[in-house]
């Protein structure tokens, strides 16, 4: 999924339990470089953020017995969707 806003700006979801969470409440990133909006991030009441701590600490038991390459593997496959999704510098 790649949601954009009604302008065309790519928005961040949220993920909490393995699902995406878009909310009506963003806030823009902006490049550092070229002081342009590069994309839109949901933005965490504090019931979210609870809830994505209670799924981390349910998810870790499992995660801390994968094997490091693996992780490595995840890990470099979330940077190259985020590069794929985004073209700001």
């Amino acid at each position: 999924m790649n949601p954009k806003n009604q302008d065309g700006t790519l928005i961040v979801p949220m993920w909490i339990n393995g699902k995406e969470e878009i909310t009506s409440s963003t806030f823009e990133v902006t490049s550092p470089k070229t002081d342009r909006t590069c994309w839109k991030a949901v933005s965490a009441t504090t019931e979210d953020a609870l809830r994505a701590i209670s799924s981390a600490q349910a998810a870790f038991p499992s995660w801390s017995q994968t094997k490091p390459t693996t992780r490595r593997d995840i890990l470099l496959k979330v940077a190259d969707l985020l590069q794929e999704r985004t073209q700001c510098n």
